[in-house]
């Protein structure tokens, strides 16, 4: 399990929100059918979200949102690698619906007769590529120091 912590900026020993993943078992005939070719015992490796919280003071303030995008993040880095197909999520019952549309708005799906919600890895790639488009597309290109500028003119020495 990979706890991750957030901390208010300037107060670096006061949580604000935390996140866990961990590695999980899942059975494939959970998924919808179109989402599970895999072969061998009916059981896939996953990387679950088992723990999203916020501070009071930070709900509805796009802090728990953020830390979702961060687990997505790491999901779309070391899924392939460790052959993680799906990032899963099981709501809490008790707020079921409004997470339920929480998650749905960062891409995920419901399975387990919506139960639980899961996001293929393929999926989170293709986000955290898109946002990193993005922000290239947007960042300023700075100057080479070994390449002179093409404006200069150095000024002639007598």
């Amino acid at each position: 399990m990979r706890v991750t912590c957030a901390v208010e900026e300037g107060v670096p020993h006061r949580p604000i929100g935390f996140y866990a993943l961990a590695a999980v078992v899942e059975k494939v005939s959970n998924l919808p059918a179109n989402h599970h070719p895999f072969r061998g015992d009916g059981h896939f490796s996953a990387l679950q979200l088992v723990w999203l919280a916020t501070d009071n003071g930070f709900v509805r303030r796009g802090l728990g949102e953020r830390m979702v995008g961060r687990a997505i993040t790491t999901f779309a880095q070391i899924g392939s690698l460790i052959a993680l197909p799906h990032l899963i999520v099981v709501p809490d019952p008790n707020d079921h619906d409004r997470l339920t549309r929480f998650y749905t708005k960062l891409g995920f799906s419901t399975y387990k007769d919506g139960e639980a919600m899961f996001l293929p890895l393929q999926s989170a790639v293709q986000a955290v590529n898109e946002i990193e488009a993005e922000l290239a597309a947007e960042a300023v290109a700075l100057p080479n120091p070994e390449e002179p500028d093409e404006d200069f003119t150095p000024e002639a020495t007598e």
